[in-house]
């Protein structure tokens, strides 16, 4: 992840992120092969909806806490969140339309 558009989040900033606007998390652990298939998706969301939307990464491994507040089970899943709430997510390797219609939705939904 090396890419100043997607945001690394923990504990610490969780708040601070996802808790205004339109926030794309993905969580993900370094040992997931999918999750790093996922990563040039995450790449191009950022820049499509850059100044609209955060994207952000979530390790689980480094702290079980906020995974389990969501009931985080399977690799990669990301969530979107809306003004702190959770709008909408999707499991496993998702296809990048599926991604980009659940951002879009979150985005123009009232």
């Amino acid at each position: 992840m090396n890419n100043e558009k997607i945001f690394k989040l923990n504990k610490n900033n969780w708040r601070e992120i996802v808790g205004s606007g339109v926030v794309v998390v993905d969580f993900y652990a370094d040992w997931c092969p999918p999750c790093f298939k996922i990563e040039p998706i995450l790449e191009e969301l950022a820049e499509a909806f850059k100044n609209k939307v955060k994207v952000c990464k979530f390790n689980v491994e480094e702290d079980d806490e906020i995974p389990t507040k969501y009931g985080i089970q399977v690799l990669p899943t990301i969530y979107v969140f809306k003004n702190g709430d959770t709008y909408s997510g999707v499991e496993g390797l998702a296809k990048k339309e599926s991604i980009f219609k659940l951002v879009e939705s979150a985005l123009y939904a009232e």
